[in-house]
């Protein structure tokens, strides 16, 4: 993400507006999996993280060689792709955990599971946001939210919106 003007459109993000805005999306996968590369802050698309302990791999192949090795071992607890969706609660929503490498997958979910999130708590933002990341523990989940919302103020005023 550069301070140039923003655009979301065209993009796999796009597809997430019949569900949530897509900025806001973008924003939890910011909060998720960011990386500089070559000066710009992005989502990371190979992003896992495994008990805790995050890993950016430089190709799906790596990643999803990666997760395979975690599931063999029968872990479950673990964060996929560039919205970090948690395998453990949300497998019953993909066919494959390697499927969440796929941009446009991950995002139909990650835009379910936000949608899901914001209508919980419709009359406190940070709150509903913050859900995305943590249900239970409504001061984690306070803390996440207040992120996102940087974020995505960052994201609306480079849009231009």
């Amino acid at each position: 993400m550069t301070a140039s003007a923003f655009s979301l459109d065209g993009t796999p993000w796009s597809l997430a507006a019949e569900k949530v805005d897509p900025q806001l999306l973008y924003a939890v996968a910011l909060a998720e999996s960011q990386k500089t590369v070559d000066g710009q802050v992005r989502p990371w698309p190979w992003a896992l993280n495994v008990q805790g302990k995050g890993y950016y791999f430089d190709t799906r192949e790596e990643a999803e060689d990666h997760l395979a090795a975690t599931i063999a071992r029968g872990v479950k607890n673990v964060d996929i792709g560039p919205l970090q969706i948690n395998y453990n609660w949300h497998g019953h929503r993909i066919v494959e955990p390697s499927d969440l490498f796929d941009l446009a997958t991950s995002v139909r979910v990650g835009a379910d599971i936000l949608s899901e999130a914001l209508g919980s708590a419709p009359h406190d933002r940070v709150l509903a946001v913050g859900r995305y990341h943590n249900w239970k523990d409504e001061h984690r989940a306070r803390q996440y939210g207040t992120k996102v919302l940087k974020y995505f103020d960052i994201i609306v005023k480079a849009g231009g919106r």
